[in-house]
Protein backbone atom coordinates (compact mmCIF):
# COMPACT_ATOMS: atom_id res chain seq x y z
CA UNK A 1 0.00 0.00 0.00
CA UNK A 2 1.29 3.17 -1.09
CA UNK A 3 1.33 6.39 1.88
CA UNK A 4 1.59 9.74 1.19
CA UNK A 5 4.00 11.73 2.99
CA UNK A 6 3.82 15.07 4.66
CA UNK A 7 7.08 17.00 3.98
CA UNK A 8 5.75 20.14 3.65
CA UNK A 9 3.36 22.55 5.16
CA UNK A 10 1.07 25.14 3.43
CA UNK A 11 -1.67 27.78 4.49
CA UNK A 12 -5.23 26.53 3.70
CA UNK A 13 -7.37 28.75 1.24
CA UNK A 14 -10.39 28.81 3.09
CA UNK A 15 -9.37 28.90 7.07
CA UNK A 16 -6.15 29.79 6.69
CA UNK A 17 -4.48 27.08 9.24
CA UNK A 18 -0.92 25.91 8.39
CA UNK A 19 -1.81 22.61 6.94
CA UNK A 20 0.45 19.47 6.35
CA UNK A 21 0.99 18.68 2.40
CA UNK A 22 2.68 15.82 0.50
CA UNK A 23 6.09 17.41 -1.18
CA UNK A 24 5.67 17.94 -5.03
CA UNK A 25 2.96 20.84 -4.81
CA UNK A 26 0.14 18.31 -3.77
CA UNK A 27 -2.88 19.47 -2.17
CA UNK A 28 -3.12 19.92 1.47
CA UNK A 29 -4.41 16.78 3.59
CA UNK A 30 -8.17 16.85 5.06
CA UNK A 31 -8.58 18.65 8.03
CA UNK A 32 -11.32 20.39 10.39
CA UNK A 33 -11.43 24.24 10.60
CA UNK A 34 -12.03 26.46 13.55
CA UNK A 35 -13.06 30.26 12.52
CA UNK A 36 -12.41 32.97 15.24
CA UNK A 37 -15.91 33.87 16.85
CA UNK A 38 -17.87 30.80 14.62
CA UNK A 39 -16.49 28.25 17.05
CA UNK A 40 -15.27 24.72 15.70
CA UNK A 41 -17.15 23.29 12.29
CA UNK A 42 -17.32 19.53 12.11
CA UNK A 43 -16.65 17.94 9.03
CA UNK A 44 -13.58 18.31 6.69
CA UNK A 45 -12.80 22.09 6.08
CA UNK A 46 -13.69 23.13 2.00
CA UNK A 47 -9.63 24.26 1.36
CA UNK A 48 -9.01 20.41 2.40
CA UNK A 49 -7.68 18.81 -0.95
CA UNK A 50 -7.14 22.09 -2.75
CA UNK A 51 -3.36 23.54 -3.62
CA UNK A 52 -2.62 25.55 -0.26
CA UNK A 53 -2.45 29.69 -0.69
CA UNK A 54 1.62 29.65 -1.26
CA UNK A 55 0.84 28.23 -4.63
CA UNK A 56 -2.90 29.58 -5.66
CA UNK A 57 -5.32 31.59 -4.53
CA UNK A 58 -8.09 30.94 -6.24
CA UNK A 59 -10.50 29.68 -4.34
CA UNK A 60 -9.17 31.79 -1.41
CA UNK A 61 -10.12 35.16 -4.09
CA UNK A 62 -13.64 33.52 -4.09
CA UNK A 63 -14.30 33.08 -0.21
CA UNK A 64 -13.17 36.77 0.06
CA UNK A 65 -15.97 37.94 -2.42
CA UNK A 66 -18.28 35.83 -0.41
CA UNK A 67 -17.20 36.88 2.92
CA UNK A 68 -17.00 40.78 1.56
CA UNK A 69 -20.81 40.38 0.27
CA UNK A 70 -22.11 38.67 3.72
CA UNK A 71 -21.15 41.47 5.08
CA UNK A 72 -23.22 44.18 3.41
CA UNK A 73 -25.94 42.11 3.45
CA UNK A 74 -25.57 41.76 7.34
CA UNK A 75 -24.86 45.35 7.48
CA UNK A 76 -27.90 46.44 5.93
CA UNK A 77 -30.15 43.63 7.87
CA UNK A 78 -28.43 45.55 10.95
CA UNK A 79 -29.66 48.96 9.87
CA UNK A 80 -32.91 48.19 8.90
CA UNK A 81 -34.06 46.21 12.10
CA UNK A 82 -32.06 49.69 13.81
CA UNK A 83 -34.39 51.96 11.85
CA UNK A 84 -37.70 49.97 12.19
CA UNK A 85 -38.39 49.10 8.16
CA UNK A 86 -37.58 45.35 9.05
CA UNK A 87 -38.69 42.64 11.70
CA UNK A 88 -36.90 39.28 12.82
CA UNK A 89 -38.95 36.44 11.59
CA UNK A 90 -39.11 34.70 15.18
CA UNK A 91 -38.71 36.49 18.11
CA UNK A 92 -38.21 34.05 22.07
CA UNK A 93 -41.03 33.79 24.43
CA UNK A 94 -39.08 33.03 27.63
CA UNK A 95 -40.32 29.31 28.21
CA UNK A 96 -38.25 26.22 27.70
CA UNK A 97 -40.11 23.68 25.58
CA UNK A 98 -39.57 19.76 24.79
CA UNK A 99 -38.24 19.35 21.26
CA UNK A 100 -39.09 16.61 19.27
CA UNK A 101 -35.80 14.89 20.33
CA UNK A 102 -36.81 15.48 24.44
CA UNK A 103 -34.56 17.95 25.11
CA UNK A 104 -35.37 21.26 26.43
CA UNK A 105 -34.94 24.53 24.44
CA UNK A 106 -36.46 28.00 24.01
CA UNK A 107 -39.45 28.28 23.02
CA UNK A 108 -39.71 30.15 19.55
CA UNK A 109 -43.26 31.82 18.27
CA UNK A 110 -43.70 34.16 15.09
CA UNK A 111 -42.60 37.96 15.42
CA UNK A 112 -45.91 39.04 15.13
CA UNK A 113 -47.06 36.54 18.05
CA UNK A 114 -44.51 37.29 20.72
CA UNK A 115 -45.39 39.99 23.38
CA UNK A 116 -44.09 43.39 23.27
CA UNK A 117 -40.90 43.07 25.79
CA UNK A 118 -39.56 39.76 23.34
CA UNK A 119 -40.40 41.57 19.90
CA UNK A 120 -37.73 44.17 21.40
CA UNK A 121 -35.25 41.55 22.74
CA UNK A 122 -35.33 39.79 19.08
CA UNK A 123 -34.77 43.20 17.45
CA UNK A 124 -31.89 43.87 19.54
CA UNK A 125 -30.49 40.07 19.45
CA UNK A 126 -31.03 39.86 15.57
CA UNK A 127 -29.07 43.36 15.72
CA UNK A 128 -26.22 42.52 17.87
CA UNK A 129 -25.39 38.80 15.64
CA UNK A 130 -25.86 40.48 12.40
CA UNK A 131 -23.09 42.93 13.10
CA UNK A 132 -21.04 40.17 15.10
CA UNK A 133 -21.71 38.61 12.04
CA UNK A 134 -19.73 41.61 10.01
CA UNK A 135 -16.86 41.89 12.02
CA UNK A 136 -15.99 38.09 11.72
CA UNK A 137 -16.84 38.03 7.85
CA UNK A 138 -15.10 41.01 7.28
CA UNK A 139 -11.98 39.88 9.63
CA UNK A 140 -11.63 36.48 8.17
CA UNK A 141 -11.48 37.99 4.72
CA UNK A 142 -9.04 40.30 5.26
CA UNK A 143 -7.19 37.49 7.03
CA UNK A 144 -7.40 35.60 4.18
CA UNK A 145 -6.25 38.63 1.96
CA UNK A 146 -3.09 39.14 3.84
CA UNK A 147 -2.04 35.47 3.68
CA UNK A 148 -2.36 35.04 0.08
CA UNK A 149 -0.26 38.86 -0.41
CA UNK A 150 2.24 37.49 2.16
CA UNK A 151 2.67 34.29 0.24
CA UNK A 152 2.53 35.94 -3.02
CA UNK A 153 5.87 37.92 -2.02
CA UNK A 154 7.29 35.25 -0.28
CA UNK A 155 7.08 33.44 -3.89
CA UNK A 156 8.59 36.47 -5.75
CA UNK A 157 11.12 36.70 -3.65
CA UNK A 158 12.37 33.04 -3.77
CA UNK A 159 12.31 33.28 -8.10
CA UNK A 160 14.35 36.83 -7.98
CA UNK A 161 16.39 34.58 -5.53
CA UNK A 162 16.73 32.02 -8.27
CA UNK A 163 17.18 33.99 -10.88
CA UNK A 164 19.41 36.93 -9.74
CA UNK A 165 22.93 35.51 -9.63
CA UNK A 166 24.98 36.59 -6.86
CA UNK A 167 28.78 36.91 -6.71
CA UNK A 168 30.81 34.50 -4.15
CA UNK A 169 34.45 34.02 -3.90
CA UNK A 170 36.07 30.57 -3.32
CA UNK A 171 35.64 29.37 0.04
CA UNK A 172 32.46 31.81 0.32
CA UNK A 173 29.13 30.54 1.85
CA UNK A 174 26.80 29.79 -0.44
CA UNK A 175 23.21 31.47 0.08
CA UNK A 176 20.87 29.71 2.04
CA UNK A 177 18.38 28.14 0.15
CA UNK A 178 14.40 29.10 0.93
CA UNK A 179 11.16 26.61 0.25
CA UNK A 180 8.71 27.47 -1.91
CA UNK A 181 6.07 26.49 0.42
CA UNK A 182 6.63 29.32 3.11
CA UNK A 183 8.98 29.45 6.11
CA UNK A 184 7.54 25.88 7.64
CA UNK A 185 8.41 23.82 4.25
CA UNK A 186 11.37 21.61 4.12
CA UNK A 187 13.57 21.62 1.10
CA UNK A 188 14.53 17.90 0.23
CA UNK A 189 17.91 18.44 -1.70
CA UNK A 190 20.25 21.55 -3.52
CA UNK A 191 21.94 20.47 -5.77
CA UNK A 192 24.74 23.56 -6.67
CA UNK A 193 26.04 24.39 -10.09
CA UNK A 194 29.00 26.63 -9.93
CA UNK A 195 30.92 28.47 -12.67
CA UNK A 196 34.01 30.57 -12.11
CA UNK A 197 35.09 33.07 -14.37
CA UNK A 198 38.39 35.11 -15.16
CA UNK A 199 38.08 37.23 -12.44
CA UNK A 200 38.05 33.73 -9.86
CA UNK A 201 34.59 34.95 -9.11
CA UNK A 202 31.70 32.52 -9.15
CA UNK A 203 28.08 32.33 -9.95
CA UNK A 204 25.39 31.06 -7.94
CA UNK A 205 23.60 28.17 -7.46
CA UNK A 206 21.03 26.82 -9.41
CA UNK A 207 18.74 24.97 -6.27
CA UNK A 208 16.74 21.43 -7.22
CA UNK A 209 13.30 21.21 -4.93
Amino acid sequence: MRTTQHTHRGNCQACGALQAMARGGQPLALHGYVVAGWGFFNGVCPGSRKLPLQLDRTYADEIIESLRLRAVRAGEWAAALRAGTATPEFAHTGKCVKNERGKWVDETVAYADADEYHQRRAVTDGIWSAEQDVRHSTSHADHLNRLGDRAARHSAGAREAEDSPCRAGVGHALPPVRSRVGNHGRVRRAQGMVRADRSGQHDSPRYGY
